[in-house]
């Protein structure tokens, strides 16, 4: 019995060599590897222009094979340090499983010191060697792991580099999945290949497999795959604007034939869209962004990191933040507060050509970046989110507001408003008259001015006691805004709704708001929260020329026999001092530093200041002031602490 135990385990547990495990555990190495049909985006000669078709074979393993030594030329074309500068790719796959792909490139063909390998072997026969290793050192490209083409030759019947780096040239050969090659070290000892020299201008490099499709369970590659094929050279082409890539096929009798190359990434982004749509792409770009926003949801986001493809992952993401973000806080300034990230993502497609430094990736398929994004990368200007105010993407979400969200709307103002008539006015002191057009509505700062006030004013004064300072209301809501108790009682008290400028300016209880406010820094900011209110969310108070503030004395001189003189500020007393010698000066403490007699001049014999709004630059005005953080307010800080000029 405790033999067969033995003899159990002995056959429970085993060992298979690396490229054993590569090739009976290809998942974890290629990613899936069997044949689905899905939606995929493919050129169509017949109209110029790339569509997304139906039914589409597609083996996402088998076509990793082909990317990763596409990917290796795409590389050394971005490389800085790259032995020549690639300038054009060539890429021929046929139906038999046959590929080709060369550049114009070239690798150093000596030996690598460390192994006693050369280097070309090293690099396509060994897996784990790479030239990305070092993570010190800032890499702009798609390679990580050392794996690449490795695991093409190893999916391969056959696998030849032919290579020269305009000294010399060497062909390596591999076979049966990288597990025999064509070093001879009989005859040519110490380095195991045939080296030749070459002219100096004479280099690149040419990848030649044969891939291994029964372990695919294929016995030929079908159109679809070729198509896919040349899909990813467009990509190529298109990733990496100036860099040429050629494509041929021996399938339908070579109609896919084609040669690219792109000036701009926005030539590659028409392939996917019609003329009309193209005259609303929204661009941005940097050094090493571009970034491009199409107001329609196409049903997919197409992005290139590094000249190689990927549409998913943490650059998407921000980019998707930044608009939501931007978006939505203009919508909830401008009466559009339902409007939802998911309405605006539903709405736009995002393409997007960019470097990320030491990329990481979910998987070796590099389908989803996973890098925490730096920052200073695709981040947006304030000067370009800002123009997305007035473009067609927001038109649209204007237009989508009025049919999704109109009735909604519509019941939720009737509420506030509905709230807004039954609110009591506890604070108002109510004034005699009836008389709209004569009546005043002064808002004082903090209850002092609440005696003064009563026994010195008319039949058509009232007046409203603020506790000091109102919130900021510039970005807040109509919700929030009714949350406010001081702001609700405001409003209830001069008779206006939300939603009904028309009808305010005829119902309006009163023909004057008063704003009655110390004549300091406080009084000052207190006046301009109450404009930024108004202006902002009853403007049409402002246009009917209804809003003032009461400019109240902040000197009063006293003399026997004499009638009190007032001053409303310091230029106008120094002009005067030299005539009040003998007269008792008071420096006010703002308005609770009035007497009875004062506070009668004050609101009998008005000094006051009226507010006009003419036109949308004078909202612009309280927006530097009262929204959040803007460029020409710390600007304007700036020049008036001396700093610029």
């Amino acid at each position: 019995m405790e033999n067969n135990q033995i003899q159990d385990f002995d056959n429970k547990y085993s060992v298979k060599s690396e490229i054993e495990h590569i090739l009976d555990r290809s998942g974890m190495w290629i990613g899936s590897n069997a044949n689905e049909v899905i939606n995929y985006p493919l050129f169509v000669p017949s109209k110029n222009k790339i569509l997304f078709l139906p039914n589409i074979g597609y083996n996402s393993g088998l076509l990793k094979l082909i990317d990763e030594v596409l990917s290796n030329s795409i590389d050394e074309y971005r490389r800085k340090e790259s032995l020549f500068q690639i300038t054009e790719i060539y890429v021929e796959i046929n139906i038999n499983g046959s590929v080709v792909i060369k550049d114009d490139g070239g690798i150093p063909v000596q030996m690598h010191k460390a192994t006693g390998l050369l280097i070309p072997e090293l690099i396509f026969g060994h897996l784990r060697t790479s030239s990305n290793y070092d993570d010190t050192q800032e890499r702009e490209v798609v390679g990580t792991n050392g794996l690449g083409a490795k695991l093409t030759n190893i999916f391969s019947k056959s696998f030849s580099v032919q290579t020269s780096d305009a000294k010399n040239s060497v062909c390596i050969d591999w076979y049966n999945n990288m597990r025999s090659s064509s070093k001879d070290l009989d005859k040519y000892p110490g380095v195991g290949f045939k080296i030749n020299k070459e002219d100096s201008k004479n280099h690149g490099t040419q990848i030649s497999f044969q891939l291994d499709l029964e372990r695919f369970m294929i016995e030929q590659l079908d159109l679809a795959t070729i198509r896919i094929i040349q899909k990813r050279c467009i990509d190529a082409a298109a990733a990496n604007p100036g860099l040429k890539v050629k494509f041929k096929s021996d399938i339908a009798q070579g109609k896919l034939d084609s040669d690219w190359i792109f000036s701009t990434f926005e030539e590659y982004v028409d392939l996917y869209i019609d003329d009309k749509l193209a005259s609303n792409l929204i661009t941005y770009k940097n050094k090493k962004d571009t970034i491009i926003i199409v107001p329609e949801n196409l049903g997919f986001n197409f992005g290139f990191v590094n000249g190689a493809v990927c549409s998913e992952g943490t650059h998407i993401k921000k980019i998707e933040k930044q608009l939501t973000t931007s978006i939505l806080e203009y919508c909830n300034k401008n009466e559009m507060e339902l409007i939802t990230e998911k309405d605006i993502i539903n709405r736009i497609s995002i393409f997007v050509n960019t470097v990320v430094v030491n990329p990481t990736y979910d998987s070796q398929s590099k389908k989803t970046l996973t890098n925490r994004i730096d920052k200073y990368i695709l981040n947006f200007t304030r000067e370009f989110l800002e123009s997305l105010n007035d473009s067609v993407l927001m038109q649209a979400l204007k237009d989508y507001y009025e049919i999704k969200y109109a009735e909604t709307k519509k019941k939720e103002l009737k509420k506030l408003n509905n709230l807004l008539k039954s609110t009591p006015t506890k604070k108002l002191i109510s004034c005699v008259s009836k008389d709209a057009n004569r009546n005043e509505l002064w808002l004082f700062e903090g209850n002092s001015a609440s005696n003064g006030f009563r026994k010195s004013r008319n039949l058509f004064q009232s007046a409203y006691l603020l506790r000091g300072k109102i919130t900021n209301t510039f970005n807040l809501n109509k919700n929030q805004i009714v949350e406010n108790v001081e702001l609700r009682e405001v409003i209830a008290a001069l008779g206006i709704l939300f939603g009904e400028p028309g009808k305010n300016v005829k119902n309006c209880k009163f023909n004057k708001i008063i704003f009655a406010t110390d004549m300091d820094v406080d009084g000052n900011h207190i006046s301009g929260l109450l404009i930024a209110f108004f202006g902002k969310h009853f403007p049409e108070l402002f246009k009917a020329g209804r809003i003032y503030r009461a400019l109240s004395p902040i000197i009063v001189c006293s003399k026997k026999g004499q009638p009190k003189k007032y001053f409303h500020t310091l230029e106008d007393f120094e002009k005067e001092s030299h005539n009040l010698k003998g007269w008792e000066i008071i420096y006010t403490k703002g308005l609770g530093g009035l007497d009875d007699e004062d506070y009668k001049i004050m609101v009998r014999q008005q000094k006051l200041i009226q507010f006009v709004y003419e036109n949308e630059e004078d909202m612009n005005a309280i927006s530097v002031w009262f929204d959040k953080a803007t460029e020409m307010r710390k600007e304007l800080l700036l020049i008036d602490s001396g700093e610029i000029e």
